[in-house]
């Protein structure tokens, strides 16, 4: 069996105090990729959403040869995610509604400074960080099909820039995100849903409808889960590879459950929210 240390630098991934990490292997959406050193065998996850076999598979290809899963413990994997999901609720508990924080100062940066009074947005100055520490930084609920918080995703902050915090992973979860999303709004019967929590509500702004965030890429694909009143999803389409595939496979998944969707891609460069920012900019002032 190969060693963590030795699949990391076929991988070419880089070294973190507890990890290594880069982009997948799998699916090859960047920086998503993380592993670390288990009892046994090296311990892989992708933020976007891989399943274990398919990244034993690509672990297979970089090692020249054959990957053997561990031996799968559902009691252990249960307790686990309840953990998880314990914990989760607890950081979300103790954050402060987002307004006036730091939390604040970045939305505003973004251009969105009306997002900070979300019920869903919180701030915590001492969030735990998978490598760094701890750091402050933006929390947001994830809920599940039936509105249950479920998981919390974390945007970690300068505390000086309130610009997102130079570390990796700038961005994290913690708790079972799969299937759920950021409802930046209550349900409706047209939702515009994008990717992460700034496209999500970038699109917001420009189209006035009411919006989702998916997290990542791989949960807009295949994992969240719509409830019955969402009869129209307006998707905001990132502008990439991975972006435009997790879009084609959302529009399948939905269409096969009887929605109406439609596709909406930024105009000009960059993402909704670089799109949102550059309108903001060119608007007459005074």
């Amino acid at each position: 069996m190969i060693s963590a240390p030795d699949l990391a630098a076929r991988l070419r991934l880089k070294k973190f105090p507890r990890s290594w990490r880069g982009d997948c292997p799998a699916c090859g959406y960047a920086r998503a990729f993380s592993l670390r050193a288990g009892h046994h065998r090296p311990l892989l996850y992708c933020a976007n959403g891989c399943d274990r076999d398919t990244l034993g598979d690509a672990a297979a290809r970089a090692a020249g040869g054959t990957w053997e899963p561990p031996t799968r413990d559902l009691a252990a994997e249960a307790s686990s995610r309840e953990r998880k999901q314990a914990a989760a609720r607890r950081l979300w508990s103790d954050a402060v509604p987002a307004a006036g924080t730091l939390a604040d100062r970045y939305l505003a940066g973004r251009c969105l400074p009306d997002l900070a009074t979300s019920p869903r947005l919180r701030f915590f100055a001492d969030t735990p960080h998978p490598e760094a520490g701890r750091l402050p930084a933006m929390i947001a609920a994830v809920s599940d099909a039936a509105g249950d918080l479920v998981a919390v995703h974390r945007t970690y902050l300068d505390a000086t820039t309130a610009r997102k915090a130079r570390v990796e992973p700038a961005k994290a979860s913690l708790g079972p995100v799969w299937g759920g999303a950021v409802r930046l709004h209550a349900v409706a019967a047209e939702l515009v849903i994008g990717e992460g929590i700034e496209t999500a509500a970038s699109a917001w702004k420009l189209l006035q409808l009411p919006a989702w965030a998916a997290i990542s890429a791989g949960n807009l694909a295949r994992g969240l889960v719509l409830p019955s009143e969402v009869r129209q999803v307006v998707i905001a389409v990132d502008p990439d590879q991975s972006g435009e595939a997790a879009a084609q496979s959302a529009v399948d998944r939905w269409t096969r459950e009887g929605r109406k969707v439609r596709l909406l891609r930024p105009s000009g460069h960059g993402d909704f929210n670089d799109l949102l920012v550059s309108r903001v900019q060119e608007a007459p002032h005074g």
